[in-house]
């Protein structure tokens, strides 16, 4: 997918139930915001693909001050009408044409919810990991909780054992090659751990719920049980 026509889809969604705006599944939505905020202290922070503001609730006691960037015009008016206050900064950006320069070392926090699988291509994906780490102070981190192309090769594994249709990567995605990111010599950043917290979640949804209910939905009572065993391992 083109970058307009990744800009097209986004835009197209901003007409959503607010909750489903950046992810059709707000349960698993959810659960990753309340993790990404397990990992941070109070602070100044960046996000890149902010959409329409779903992180901040989740983390808004450890905001000092908070700059988030959209490419989506739409989705940055929301948030300026949501959350008003001076903390608060929004931007109509694309990550990929970002003066990274303007805001060098700022930043304690920089996240990445579901934004660089939305890159047309690896390269763009670790150029704006390394461009990022420029923006950040001397203990800062960049969270990235994004897709990845290994997991989804093992769901895939599993699901053919079972007799299971394989899922595709979506038109608009590029999930994140792991086995590249770790061998990437990054300038600006260098890279900690990898965490799986939904390990558990794929694979109970995607592959035990998908084989017991032909027709899945959002609220699977199995789905349910798959977030409650993450939130126990994560805690």
């Amino acid at each position: 997918m083109k970058i307009n026509d990744n800009k097209k889809f986004w835009s197209k969604r901003v007409n959503l139930n607010y909750k489903n705006i950046c992810n059709n599944n707000h349960l698993l939505d959810k659960f990753e915001s309340q993790n990404i905020n397990k990992l941070i202290k109070k602070s100044k922070i960046f996000e890149i693909g902010c959409g329409a503001g779903s992180l901040i609730p989740y983390i808004n006691k450890k905001i000092i001050n908070y700059t988030g960037i959209d490419q989506v015009t739409e989705m940055i008016d929301i948030c300026k009408k949501k959350f008003n206050d001076k903390k608060y900064n929004f931007f109509n950006e694309n990550i990929l044409s970002f003066d990274f320069s303007r805001q060098k070392k700022l930043y304690r926090y920089i996240i990445s919810k579901r934004v660089l699988q939305n890159l047309p291509n690896e390269k763009a994906q670790f150029k704006t990991i390394d461009n990022l780490g420029k923006m950040l102070t001397a203990n800062g981190r960049i969270i990235i909780c994004e897709s990845c192309k290994i997991a989804l090769k093992n769901i895939n594994y599993y699901r053919c054992i079972l007799n299971l249709k394989k899922i595709k990567e979506p038109a608009y995605n590029k999930y994140i090659n792991t086995r590249n990111l770790k061998k990437n010599n990054f300038n600006n950043v260098k890279l900690e751990k990898i965490i799986p917290f939904t390990n558990n979640y794929y694979f109970i949804s995607r592959i035990l719920n998908a084989f017991i209910n032909k027709k899945t939905k959002i609220d699977d009572p199995l789905k349910f049980l798959a977030l409650k065993i993450n939130n126990n391992l994560f805690s």
